[in-house]
């Protein structure tokens, strides 16, 4: 579901940016100083909403909830799968990572590493993000797939590194 700030209401005083957990909250290069939420990063905690004293933050009910409804992790077959929340990035793909819950495993796609059919719901709307949020252009740079290692080679895929 991820959340949404209300451009006409917010007043700029970043108290919903210090009670996310997520980082998720980035102030824009407006006159007025106005707070955007990153749809990718938001876990849907809703930290931020009670925070904010007008009352500027709603639900954006076009994104589906992180392991919620939309979220493939919420089905039984998946419940031991954990989700890094976009903390990391594939290298290849751009995907969140998951990992195993039981087993402690290390962070990896779930497409090019842990070879699964499923992944993150909301991967398929990054060039969306870019394109609606430019003034998350930092956060996409920062952590963008980076299809070759240090040696010009695509990375092993059964090894995913984290991003960092």
């Amino acid at each position: 579901m991820s959340h949404l700030v209300l451009e006409e209401e917010c007043i700029g005083c970043g108290a919903c940016e210090f009670a996310c957990p997520r980082d998720a909250l980035r102030k824009t290069d407006t006159f007025l100083g106005l707070f955007i939420i990153n749809p990718l990063t938001c876990d849907d905690c809703g930290d931020c909403v009670g925070k904010c004293p007008v009352w500027a933050i709603l639900p954006d009910p076009d994104w589906p909830v992180c392991y919620g409804t939309g979220c493939p992790l919420s089905s039984k077959r998946l419940a031991s799968i954990d989700c890094n929340v976009w903390q990391d990035r594939c290298r290849t793909c751009g995907s969140p990572l998951w990992r195993e819950r039981t087993t402690g495993d290390e962070w990896s796609c779930p497409g090019c590493g842990m070879k699964m059919r499923v992944r993150c719901p909301r991967s398929h709307r990054v060039d969306e993000v870019a394109e609606l949020y430019p003034d998350l252009t930092e956060w996409f740079l920062e952590t963008a797939p980076d299809p070759h290692d240090a040696n010009g080679t695509a990375p092993d895929h059964d090894t995913v590194a984290a991003i960092t």
